[in-house]
């Protein structure tokens, strides 16, 4: 059996080991340093515009929110309901 060219090149393409678009996370979690902290870190201004006024949270010097990591499953969440995307450093 053989694939028309068009579906040969769709399926190459579709099974290539290059992505054409990149992942972007609105926030990243990190150890904060302190025992059972973590911090958000906000990549871009709808994410921080998102924790210090919607999500209601502190911003550190650094620019991060402490985040006990007893609530980091409700963090990520809220911040998928808000259509933002967490990544796990």
């Amino acid at each position: 059996m053989t694939l028309s060219p068009l579906i040969s090149g769709v399926f190459s393409l579709c099974t290539s080991s290059r992505s054409f678009m990149s992942v972007t996370f609105d926030f990243t979690l990190v150890s904060s340093g302190v025992p059972g902290m973590s911090l958000v870190m906000a990549q871009n201004e709808e994410a921080f515009e998102t924790i210090t006024g919607e999500f209601d949270m502190a911003v550190i010097a650094s620019g991060g929110a402490p985040l006990d990591n007893s609530r980091l499953s409700d963090f990520v969440h809220l911040a998928e309901s808000a259509h933002l995307a967490c990544d796990f450093a």
